[in-house]
């Protein structure tokens, strides 16, 4: 990439686009004040905020600096996980077989609680006694709506369940196949 631009600069070509550049400069005019533009102006042009070539649809940066900026997060995830540290906040340690540290993880149930659970996730669990309804199970545990009705479900405790993964898979496989069976099995 680096290597196209140094070609169209050395023939009088702007770097960013290839039309002609003012003399001894290495952009055009309109290269120049796009370049000059505030992050803001070029989110609002549709400019990509590090250079000044067009925009991937909907983001802010063009392909190129997405590609760069993919690959430095992976980069970045890969070296923290090498020295065990967590992959998202790169401060604290990892433990065990977790892929994320204490903190993050509680940050992620928290949003998590919050925004599918009305706030009410940890107040079923404790009423659950920390264990699945059905086969009794004390570990990976989740809060499942028993009626759920898309994108408004109901919140309230009352309608919310703890259940097991596993539970919890067989019963979001009957409920498409069958919604007044998986009904009935939560309720018993």
């Amino acid at each position: 990439m680096n290597k196209i631009y140094s070609q169209r600069r050395e023939k009088g070509k702007c770097s960013s686009c290839g039309n002609d550049a003012r003399p001894g400069r290495a952009f055009c005019e309109e290269c120049a004040k796009k370049r000059t533009l505030t992050f803001r102006q070029k989110r609002e042009s549709g400019v990509c905020t590090e250079c000044t070539r067009n925009t991937v649809p909907g983001k802010t940066r063009c392909e190129y600096h997405l590609e760069q900026r993919s690959r430095y997060q992976k980069n970045l995830a890969d070296n923290r996980i090498a020295n065990d540290l967590c992959p998202n906040c790169g401060k604290h340690p990892l433990n065990g077989e977790k892929m994320l540290c204490e903190k993050c993880r509680q940050r992620g149930l928290r949003n998590i609680n919050n925004k599918h659970f009305g706030g009410n996730r940890d107040s079923v669990l404790e009423r659950d006694h920390y264990q699945c309804q059905i086969c009794n199970k004390v570990f990976n545990l989740v809060v499942h709506h028993k009626d759920d009705h898309g994108d408004n479900p109901n919140h309230d405790p009352s309608n919310l369940i703890t259940l097991c993964r596993h539970c919890h898979a067989a019963i979001t496989k009957l409920r498409s196949n069958n919604r007044e069976l998986a009904a009935q099995l939560i309720l018993m």
